[in-house]
Formats: structure tokens, C-alpha cells, sequence
């Protein structure tokens, strides 16, 4: 028996302690989940802001993928090459240190139409490499500077290499040094590349974008041409509200004082009107009803059973005659009986309230408010008319006179009288050809005035040496 009642204490004390330690265990497991559950909810947060960033960030692409391929398509058409050969360059450029390759093409376009002519720096350079300037102007522009690389490889030193780059490219020739000295195979390779990696785009896809862009500006447009009409109709409404604005700030003591008195008179009536309700509508009713309640039951009585009787007949009615509703023979509102058809009163007194009258302060008040809306009423006639309206100016008759003889004069007084563009054009045609005849005049004068001085030089060259020694 001992030994039974140790072993049970010890079981119990046991069992007592494995059981706080599973309850502790569990407030563990629960802490730990509701923490999960929180950095859970964390990365989610995190996801949206991560995905809304990204979003953002790829329409600011996509909008600078719009902008560069649209200008990338107008720019091969200008140079007259192909966008998967101009891509390509602009590849080779930015591997090769060039800071803009379109402007260098240009600069070799301009060398090459100047050596055409025999003029210019770059027709000695090309003889120097000993290159056709017809058979560049027939290449592309990455066959021309894959040619010209080619050819100033045979330049004895890199002086030189630059020297005629400068002179075929200008001031971008020395960033062009690196990309010639590739060659034409090493072109090829920066365009082939620039394929490889997804950036080359047909011009078919150009002017897809290049539609794309031209739709988004028309739809600019046509938003812009809403807004404008938009406040072209609020301009009125603005102009109004501007124009009250600016008379209520001018004469705000009298507005104000308006106002507090309608306030004033609101009130007042409000407070009339109750007090009326209840010591002169109420009573005067409940009286009238003291009199006549038999024959209001009765009314009552008679106007229920007038219309449960019409109700009754017209459901009847729609019974009977349902086929030939449905087929369109007989309208709703032909067999249809009003409701209060044949109904009666009994009652005989009408019902007479009193009339509410002013109290005297309710008077005085409407008085006040009276006065004070004329004040306000003058003040803003007197307002529009010398503020908000433009003052018209009377044209007396002589300057009246006067101004038809100058039209006449002008030859455009028809236009004039319709007020056209016309009209205006027609009227300063003569001070325009005036103002022609006397810049011919002085662009003559000063030719003859250049013409004297040229003279005069060649003269004094010519006599100068003799005139010297016989001073001397």
C-alpha cells in the first residue's frame, strides 16, 4: 500500500508537471504562429509595394521605348539607312566611348555632300585614303564606317588616324577613332551583337510606334481641345462668380448686413410659424372636428367601401376581359374604374384654419432686410455699370468722318464694315508697300555706299606706293 501511494504521489506530481509544460509549449507554438502570421502579412505587403514599384517603373520604360524607337525611325529615314543597321551603331557607340553617333553621321553626311562639291577638309582626306566620295554616298552609313575604318588602317600613325577622322567627322572625329579602327568587321560585329541581345527593330515596328505615338498626340490634343471647351462654357459662370466675389469684398459691410438680417428674419418666422401651429391651427381644427366627427366617420366609412367596391369590380373586369388584353384588343385603362369613382362627403363645414399674421418685431425685421436688399440692389447696378461694363466710347462725328474718308482711302471699307481679317489686311496694304519701297531704297543706298568704299580702297592700293616716296 506505501509503495502504491508513492508511486501514485509521484505519477500525480508528474503528470501535474507535464502538464504546464505542454501548456507552456503551446503558448510557444501559438506565439510562434501568430509571428508567422505576421511576417506573412509582411511579405505580402512588401509584394504589392515591390509589384506597384515594378509597374511604375516598367510604364516609365515602355513610354521611353515609345519616345527612342519613334525617334530612332525618323532619324534612319534622315540618313537613309535601315533602324536594325542605325540600332546597331547606336550599340557600337555606346560601346566604343561615342557620345552621340547620330550627330557624327550627320557631320559625315554634310563631309561627304561638301566633298561631292570639291569643297571642304574631308576631300583631302579621302584622297589621302583614297576613297570615292560616290561610291560612299552609295553606301549605308555603317558601310561607310566600316570602309573608312578600313582604309585608315594604312595611315602610318595614330596622328594621322586622327587627323582625317577630325576632318571627316568634325569634332566628333576623335570619338570615332575607336570604332574605325575596327573596321568593317568589327561594324558588322556591334550590329550582329546588338541583334543577338533584342534590341535591333524593323521599321515596319517603328512606324507602328510611331502610329501609336501620333495616336497618343491626338488624343492629347482632342483632350486639350475638352478643356477647352470646358471652360470656354465656365467662363461665364466665372466670370460672374469673380464679379460677385469682387463686389461683395468691395461693399462687405452692406452684404453682411444683409445677410444677419435674413438671418435674423428666418428665424423669427420660424418661430412665428410654430407658436401659430400650435395656438391657432391645432385648436381651430380639433373645434371643427368636435363638430363634425359623425359625419368624418361616416365620410371615412363611405370612401373605404367606395374603394374596396371599385377595386373589386375593376379586378372583375380584368378577369373576364384577360385574353382580350393580351391580344391587344382592350387597354387596362378602358375597363378601369377610378378608385374614389362614386364616392360621397358627408360632411358639410369645411375645414377653416386661420391665417398666420406678422407679429410687429417679425414686421420690423422684413423692413430692415427690405431696405438693406435695395441698398445691395443699387449698389451692385452701380457696380456693373462702373466696373464689370467696359464704358462705350462716342465717336463724334468728325473723327467719325474722318475715319470713313481713311477707309476710303485704304480701299477697304466694305471689309471694314464686316469687321473681317480681310478688313484689316486691306487696310495696312499701303503702309506695307510703303514700308517695301523704302527698305529698296535703303538696301540701294547702302550697295552704292559698299560700291564707293570698295572704290576708294582700290584706289589708295593702287596709288599708295607711288604717294609715299614722294612725300618722303
Amino acid at each position: 500500500m506505501a509503495v502504491v501511494g508513492v508511486l501514485t504521489t509521484l505519477f500525480k506530481g508528474d503528470t501535474k508537471h507535464l502538464s504546464k509544460s505542454t501548456k507552456n509549449a503551446g503558448g510557444i507554438v501559438s506565439r510562434f504562429g501568430r509571428t508567422m502570421g505576421s511576417a506573412a502579412r509582411a511579405v505580402v505587403g512588401l509584394g504589392v509595394v515591390a509589384a506597384t514599384v515594378a509597374a511604375a517603373k516598367l510604364t516609365l520604360m515602355t513610354k521611353a521605348s515609345f519616345a527612342a524607337m519613334d525617334a530612332t525611325g525618323k532619324m534612319a529615314d534622315r540618313v537613309g539607312t535601315t533602324t536594325e543597321e542605325l540600332t546597331g551603331l547606336q550599340y557600337a557607340a555606346s560601346q566604343t566611348g561615342i557620345s552621340s553617333m547620330e550627330k557624327n553621321l550627320g557631320l559625315l553626311s554634310r563631309t561627304l555632300g561638301e566633298a561631292k562639291q570639291g569643297v571642304g577638309e574631308g576631300k583631302d582626306a579621302l584622297l589621302r585614303l583614297g576613297l570615292s566620295v560616290d561610291a560612299l554616298l552609295a553606301m549605308s552609313p555603317a558601310e561607310q564606317i566600316g570602309v573608312i575604318g578600313d582604309a585608315m588602317m594604312s595611315l602610318g600613325s595614330a596622328e594621322e588616324r586622327a587627323a582625317t577622322a577630325a576632318d571627316l567627322f568634325g569634332r566628333g572625329g576623335l570619338e570615332m577613332v575607336n570604332l574605325l579602327a575596327t573596321g568593317t568587321a568589327g561594324v558588322q560585329r556591334f550590329i550582329k551583337a546588338n541583334e543577338i541581345l533584342g534590341a535591333s527593330f524593323s521599321r515596319i515596328d517603328a512606324g507602328k510606334i510611331e502610329e501609336a505615338n501620333d495616336a497618343i498626340d491626338r488624343a492629347k490634343v482632342a483632350a486639350r481641345g475638352m478643356a477647352n471647351t470646358i471652360a470656354t462654357q465656365l467662363a461665364p459662370t466665372v466670370a460672374n462668380l469673380g464679379n460677385l466675389a469682387s463686389y461683395v469684398f468691395a461693399n462687405w459691410t452692406d452684404v453682411s448686413g444683409l445677410a444677419l438680417a435674413q438671418m435674423k428674419l428666418k428665424f423669427e418666422s420660424a418661430f412665428n410659424v410654430v407658436t401659430h401651429f400650435f395656438t391657432s391651427t391645432v385648436p381651430a381644427a380639433l373645434e371643427w372636428f368636435g363638430r363634425n366627427w359623425r359625419e368624418a366617420f361616416i365620410t371615412a366609412g363611405r370612401l373605404v367601401e367606395t374603394v374596396f367596391m371599385n377595386l373589386g369590380d375593376n379586378l372583375f373586369a380584368l378577369a373576364t376581359n384577360i385574353l382580350d388584353i393580351l391580344r391587344g384588343k382592350i387597354e387596362i385603362a378602358d375597363i378601369w374604374k377610378p378608385l374614389t369613382e362614386g364616392f360621397e362627403s358627408a360632411i358639410t363645414e369645411s375645414l377653416v384654419l386661420p391665417d398666420r399674421v406678422m407679429g410687429a418685431l417679425e414686421r420690423q425685421l422684413t423692413t430692415e432686410r427690405d431696405a438693406l436688399a435695395a441698398k445691395v440692389g443699387a449698389g451692385w447696378v452701380a457696380f456693373e455699370e462702373g466696373v464689370i461694363k467696359v464704358p462705350k466710347v462716342e465717336v463724334e462725328p468728325q473723327a467719325e468722318d474722318a475715319m470713313t474718308r481713311l477707309a476710303d482711302a485704304l480701299k477697304g471699307p466694305a471689309a471694314l464694315e464686316r469687321g473681317s481679317s480681310e478688313a484689316f489686311t486691306a487696310s495696312l496694304q499701303p503702309r506695307y508697300d510703303a514700308l517695301a519701297k523704302h527698305q529698296q531704297e535703303n538696301v540701294k543706298a547702302t550697295r552704292d555706299v559698299a560700291k564707293g568704299i570698295t572704290e576708294t580702297n582700290r584706289i589708295l592700293t593702287e596709288q599708295l606706293p607711288t604717294l609715299i616716296p614722294a612725300a618722303i
